[in-house]
């Protein structure tokens, strides 16, 4: 798998529990010894003082089993304890061997007990993980080099079995709670008339039918439009070279990427937007976009199909195209990315301006107060994270708080006089 990890992650006996011979090739354990724990076999005696292995055969890694083992091909099998049939013509008697696997050039980890030592369930112990949890708890016992993301990251995919579907759900579940999950401190302070002195346009409130008719469009467009891009998101992003495994890369690595994301898609929505304004394609494209003069949280991804795929090509587009020729970019970053993508296009179309707003901080972002002018004049103010691009082609349309700044200015200049 590509991007596997420096840091070799370590697998509890799941594997050998089941009697699954291992096809990783970087995996060569050593047979240490062989013991007979327990036998209802009467007719077996003599196999309790032996020193031999049991010669029953195991059985064949499945398509399924071989794919985890490719996904975790650092193993640790520490005292894996195997249950398997006496006889095959019978699947009730049992015996139990102990096998104890060291991983060459390292010190194990401290031998498992066994879970269960009643002799009358013999014929089901040491099942292998069940549900999520299962595999969370068995990650976590024997990766402790990893912290609590990661381990969780680790566990859903081992518990999957798809990487695709893995990575699909995932990447769908994420993206419907943060951008309905960031809509609605907007739609709450719409209701509470202490922040109407907040609202830009506090004369154009939307109300909850058009919120309601947002919304059902903005769900249409992403089981319709979205979903079928973000399943095919992982296989495009692994043959690219998109990382998914742990450890996640350091957090001053991700950092840079997600900012130079942020330039990158700006420029690219600047002019892509600024060409779907054009007579013939705002009518055809993105009129639909602009229903709102005084746009409101639910409306940022409110729009055409079309125009979803031509500006979102900007946000998922661009960082694979980065990986494609760096082959340096984690899954996680990509998230990273995304969610702070999501929180930038939900606050730039809430409507809302605070003394607390990022550009009182950061003088080039733009924010509500830049993009609340454009859907209200229709023009002007084309980028979406940054000033920079409508300061340098001169289509700054002069924001709210400009406009504030220029009154205050002219009333503090008639006082003096």
């Amino acid at each position: 798998m590509p991007g596997t990890s420096s840091t070799p992650l370590v697998s509890p006996p799941i594997e050998a529990r089941q009697g699954i011979a291992l096809g990783s090739s970087n995996f060569k354990p050593t047979l240490k010894h062989s013991s007979l724990l327990a036998s209802r076999d009467p007719l077996r005696p003599s196999d309790a003082t032996t020193s031999q292995p049991n010669k029953s055969p195991l059985n064949k890694p499945t398509s399924s089993q071989r794919k985890v083992a490719d996904r975790l091909p650092h193993l640790w099998v520490i005292n894996s304890f195997l249950s398997f049939p006496t006889d095959c013509s019978s699947t009730s008697d049992r015996i139990l061997v102990s096998f104890s696997f060291v991983y060459p050039g390292r010190d194990p980890p401290a031998p498992r007990a066994p879970r269960c030592c009643s002799s009358e369930k013999m014929n089901s112990t040491f099942a292998a993980p069940v549900t999520y949890y299962d595999h969370f708890n068995d990650i976590a016992q024997y990766n402790v080099h990893l912290n609590v993301f990661e381990k969780a990251w680790a566990a859903w995919y081992a518990y999957m079995q798809n990487d695709v579907l893995a990575t699909g759900i995932m990447s769908f579940v994420m993206h419907e709670v943060v951008y309905f999950g960031r809509c609605l401190p907007f739609m709450i302070m719409d209701k509470i008339p202490y922040f109407r002195k907040y609202k830009i346009q506090g004369a154009k409130m939307p109300t909850l039918a058009e919120q309601w008719a947002c919304a059902k469009l903005v769900l249409l467009s992403h089981f319709t439009v979205e979903l079928p891009q973000i399943w095919l998101f992982h296989p495009m992003a692994q043959y690219f070279g998109l990382s998914t495994t742990v450890p996640f890369p350091h957090w001053t690595k991700m950092a840079w990427q997600i900012a130079l994301f942020f330039v990158l898609e700006d420029a690219w929505h600047y002019w892509f937007h600024r060409l779907l304004h054009t007579p013939r394609l705002y009518k055809m494209i993105h009129k639909l976009h602009h229903q709102y003069s005084a746009p409101f949280g639910l409306a940022a991804e409110y729009a055409s199909p079309i125009e979803t795929m031509i500006l979102a090509f900007g946000t998922v587009g661009i960082p694979i195209v980065f990986c494609g020729f760096t082959k340096d970019l984690h899954i996680m970053t990509m998230y990273l990315w995304i969610v702070g993508r999501l929180f930038q296009a939900i606050d730039a179309h809430s409507g809302y301006e605070f003394p607390w707003s990022l550009h009182h901080f950061v003088p080039f972002w733009a924010g509500a107060d830049h993009h609340d002018v454009h859907h209200e004049k229709f023009l002007g103010n084309y980028s979406s994270s940054f000033r920079w691009w409508d300061a340098v082609m001169d289509t700054e349309a002069g924001s709210v708080t400009a406009q504030k700044k220029k009154a205050k200015m002219t009333a503090t200049t008639k006082k003096a006089e």
